[in-house]
C-alpha cells in the first residue's frame, strides 16, 4: 500500500501499540509486524519504552531489528529519545553528559537505518546548537519535540527557534511538531470519564462549547466535582494551545511531524484536534516529510481498537488532502 499523499509520507509510531504492548498482548516484533500488515511503510520507535538495555541495545536485538525492516519493507523512520534528567538524584546533568548520550544514541540510531533522532525540550538551546557538527558528520537531523502543554510561545522554545534559525541548522536542527499542540477541546476519553464519575451530558456539553469559544470558566455556573474536573483540564490545555498563525510561524523550523490523536470518529474527524486545519498548512507550505501517526488514546477504563484508529487516521489526510 502506497502511503505517500502529495509529498508527505504517513508513517506510524509503535508507541501507538502501547496498551496492547504493555498488557503484553503484542510483543515489540508482533507491533512491527502488525504496522507491515496495517500496510504502513515507516515506523518510529520510542527506544527507552521499546530497546532492551536501552541505551546500549545488544547487537542480537539490533540484527533482529535490521532483518525485520528488510523482510517487511518498512523503513526506519524515528528513534525517539530523552534527555532523562533523573538519572543522578543529586544533580541536573551537565551539557557535556547530555551530548555524550544523545551522540550514543544517535550512532545507534545510524546503526539501525533511523535519519530522525527525537529528543526533548530539558537540552538547552546553545548545548543544541553543538550537537550540529555530529550530526553533519552522521548526516542525521535532530530533532526536539514540541509538545503540549509547550507552545510557540513558550520562553524556552523562543530560544530553540532562534538556533534553528540559523542558516547552517537548516537540514539538521529542527523542531518534532507534536500536533497534539493543538488541542480545542477536552479529549474523548478525558469527556467518557467524567461522565462516568458523574458529569451530567447537558453540563458537559456546556463546557465544552464555553472552552471552545473563550467563555470564562467563571461563567460555568454551579459545577458538580466530576463536571470541575473536565473543565479544569480542558480549560488547562486549550489555554496552551498553539494558534494556526504560530504553526504558520514554525513551520520553517518543522522536520519531521507526530500526528497525535486521540479519537477519530466515523466522519474521519479527530474530536479535539482540527487537522482540516492543520492539513491546509502543511499542504500550503508544501511540507515534504514524515507524518507518524500517534495514537495516544491509551485508557484502560475505555477500550479502544488502535487498528481502526490508525487507518482513520490515514483516511483522515487523504480526504483533507483531496479537499
Amino acid at each position: 500500500m502506497n502511503n505517500k499523499i502529495k509529498d508527505i509520507n504517513i508513517g506510524v509510531s509503535i508507541y501507538s501499540m502501547t496498551a496492547a504492548y504493555t498488557s503484553r498482548l503484542l510483543t515489540f516484533d508482533e507491533c512491527v509486524k502488525k504496522a507491515a500488515d496495517m500496510g504502513y511503510e515507516g515506523i518510529e520507535i520510542v527506544a527507552p519504552q521499546s530497546v532492551p538495555g536501552y541505551p546500549y541495545p545488544p547487537e542480537a536485538w539490533c540484527d533482529n531489528f535490521r532483518r525485520m525492516m528488510s523482510d517487511y519493507n518498512l523503513t526506519p523512520i524515528c528513534y525517539g529519545t530523552y534527555v532523562d534528567p533523573g538519572r543522578r538524584s543529586d544533580r541536573y546533568p551537565t551539557p557535556e553528559e547530555i551530548i555524550r548520550d544523545t551522540m550514543n544514541d544517535m550512532m545507534v540510531a545510524k546503526s539501525l537505518g533511523f535519519k530522525y533522532v527525537r529528543t526533548l525540550h530539558e537540552f538547552g538551546a546553545e548545548t543544541y546548537y553543538r550537537m550540529l557538527p555530529f550530526c553533519e558528520k552522521l548526516d542525521m537531523k535532530l530533532v526536539i519535540e514540541l509538545h503540549n502543554p509547550h507552545n510557540p510561545r513558550t520562553p524556552k522554545w523562543q530560544e530553540y527557534f532562534e538556533v534553528m534559525a540559523r542558516p547552517e541548522c537548516k537540514d539538521y536542527l529542527g523542531v518534532n511538531l507534536d500536533m497534539g499542540v493543538m488541542q480545542k477541546k477536552p479529549t474523548y476519553q478525558t469527556i467518557v470519564r467524567a461522565v462516568k464519575a458523574g458529569a451530567r451530558e447537558e453540563k458537559v456539553e456546556e463546557i465544552i462549547n464555553a472552552i471552545s469559544n473563550g467563555v470564562p470558566e467563571s461563567e460555568l455556573g454551579d459545577l458538580n466535582p466530576a463536571e470541575k474536573n473536565l473543565a479544569a483540564q480542558g480549560y488547562y490545555r486549550v489555554s496552551n494551545s498553539a494558534t494556526l498563525e504560530e504553526i504558520d510561524m514554525i513551520m520553517p523550523y518543522t522536520l519531521y511531524i507526530h500526528g497525535k490523536f486521540y479519537h477519530i470518529n466515523e466522519d474521519l474527524e479527530e474530536t479535539c484536534i482540527p487537522y482540516d486545519e492543520i492539513i491546509k498548512i502543511l499542504d500550503r507550505y508544501n511540507y515534504k516529510g514524515w507524518v507518524s501517526s500517534e495514537f495516544e488514546g491509551h485508557d484502560p477504563s475505555i477500550p479502544m481498537d488502535f487498528e481502526p484508529q490508525l487507518n482513520r487516521f490515514r483516511d483522515m489526510f487523504k480526504k483533507y488532502l483531496a479537499e
